[in-house]
């Protein structure tokens, strides 16, 4: 490799439409005890790697980064820091299902044995995810995702155009504002995107202020980063409730699937109105049509709070394996860390 080159390799797929990059070799072994640590690195010394693989001439706002790392808890066979548009994400549904379709592809392309599941680790906690196998590849994954609880429901914040808005304030691996689009005129289709991107970056621009939240775990979390449009929600013979749904990711991007955080979010809120119980679903689908299934499998307790554990399901398709090259002389390589983490010796 000439000097001052590096090379990265990706494996990309994507579950309900999101499209996740996953970094497999390239990146050196991360400072920090723990996988939180090592975000917070990555997020206040080297944010150049996301700035890198989400932006031209690389990659596009839209899409995610996960860093494969060494685990640092058993029984978890690899490590994960999900990277997004609005920042470092604690947990993420649909990244999860990626992450885990490919490693346990890998595996079955290196053992000949198609795994039942892998247990994997992420700066939220510990992460199972059960993979179903059809025609020697991953179809479809299921991920038990980490605590969801309500933060504080019922609240208001007045913005410009919209005037006095009401939203519930969550916590299911990054905080959401969650809304409901029928009293706002809200159409959570594809046509009308650009207007849930308007109403969402207002939403988030005024309510930041006063939605700090201290995790009791985890410390201060980062500034509220995603708006949940709730849609009218129907019963369906399969026995869950369908939903539309749209999530939007601070700035500007709505959500191809109907993601895992928010179809969490979504359940933590009604199981703490005590509109839904133990063992009940929902089918979510985004504006581009796409579906995940969530169901509430426990619940547990997280500091003061009673939050729920999920079970989320959606279909995952690998979508290239590639390798790039990040050029110092070129001046749309990022600083901020970059070089730094891709120099450093790899285990």
């Amino acid at each position: 490799m000439p000097e001052g080159r590096y090379s990265l390799n990706l494996i990309d797929a994507h579950a309900g439409g999101d499209v996740s990059r996953q970094v497999v070799g390239g990146v050196g072994v991360l400072p920090g005890q723990s996988l939180l640590e090592q975000l917070e690195y990555l997020r206040h010394e080297a944010d150049g790697l996301r700035q890198l693989l989400l932006y031209e001439p690389y990659g596009d706002p839209a899409q995610c980064v996960n860093l494969i790392v060494p685990a640092k808890t058993p029984p978890a066979e690899a490590g994960f820091i999900t990277m997004e548009a609005m920042g470092y994400p604690y947990f993420s549904g649909s990244n999860t299902l990626c992450t885990a379709a490919v490693l346990m592809q890998k595996k079955a392309e290196e053992t000949g044995v198609e795994p039942e599941s892998i247990c994997l680790e992420t700066p939220a906690g510990l992460v199972t995810v059960r993979g179903r196998f059809q025609d020697g590849r991953v179809h479809s994954a299921t991920c038990k995702t980490t605590p969801a609880y309500v933060v504080q429901e019922n609240l208001t914040v007045q913005l410009p155009v919209y005037g006095k808005v009401e939203f519930d304030l969550v916590f299911s691996g990054a905080l959401y504002a969650v809304v409901r689009s029928e009293p706002l005129g809200l159409t959570l289709d594809r046509p009308h995107e650009p207007r849930l991107i308007a109403f969402a970056s207002e939403l988030i621009t005024h309510a930041r202020p006063f939605c700090e939240h201290q995790h009791p775990e985890m410390g201060l979390l980062a500034p509220l980063p995603f708006v949940h449009f709730e849609g009218p929600e129907t019963p369906g013979s399969d026995g869950l409730l369908h939903t539309s749904t749209a999530t939007y990711v601070h700035p500007g991007v709505v959500c191809r699937s109907p993601t895992g955080t928010g179809t969490a979010a979504r359940l933590a809120l009604k199981y703490q109105q005590g509109k839904m119980e133990l063992g009940e679903g929902m089918c979510t689908t985004s504006p581009r049509g796409n579906s995940f299934t969530g169901e509430i499998v426990e619940e547990c307790r997280i500091g003061p709070y009673s939050g729920i554990v999920c079970d989320i399901t959606g279909r995952v398709f690998t979508l290239a394996r590639s390798e790039i090259f990040v050029d110092l002389e070129d001046p749309h390589t990022p600083g901020a860390g970059l070089t730094q983490i891709l120099s450093w010796k790899q285990e």
